[in-house]
């Protein structure tokens, strides 16, 4: 956390410049956006190649909206358990 960057020390007691704490903070934005959008770039490029799966998570979307309505909850998402194999795949 920003908290522990800015409170942290070494074994000599010196903390994080504001250059480090900078760059650590960077690291941790693109870090994040990175992992994520290449996951969802994948995940697009294999439903584009098996479009027997994408016809499944449709299904099984349109039956958990039919149930559960439009509003994505923690439930929601474990009746889902179709998307979460194919998301975590």
């Amino acid at each position: 956390t920003l908290r522990a960057m800015l409170t942290a020390q070494d074994e000599n007691g010196a903390m994080l410049s504001d250059v480090q704490v900078g760059d650590n903070l960077m690291n941790f934005l693109f870090a994040g956006h990175d992992t994520t959008s290449s996951q969802l770039t994948g995940v697009l490029h294999d439903l584009a190649l098996h479009p027997q799966v994408l016809d499944k998570l449709r299904e099984e979307q349109e039956r958990v909206v039919a149930e559960y309505g439009p509003i994505i909850t923690p439930e929601v998402l474990r009746a889902m358990p179709y998307a979460q194999a194919v998301t975590s795949e």
